[in-house]
């Protein structure tokens, strides 16, 4: 999993790219984690499959203030 950092002022994007499996989803939760004060959006365009565990672990450690994008519905029609 590579992780791009994109810093604009009072948001953050983290631009994701690789296999989402669980140790990809528990960097993801650290790297929102040290971005608390800002506005975290998630650009899953560079994403290319998703484990189901990897899938689950993200969704329930992330808070609801973080946005969700560029998200390929194809790679979730299996979880």
């Amino acid at each position: 999993m590579n992780i791009k950092v994109i810093n604009c002022g009072k948001k953050v994007i983290l631009k994701l790219r690789g296999y989402l499996d669980g140790s990809s989803a528990w960097e993801i939760v650290r790297k929102v984690d040290n971005y608390k004060d800002k506005q975290v959006t998630l650009d899953f365009s560079g994403i290319r499959d998703v484990h189901t565990f990897g899938w689950h672990t993200l969704k329930s450690k992330i808070g609801t203030g973080v946005t969700l994008q560029g998200i390929d519905f194809r790679l979730f029609r299996e979880l």
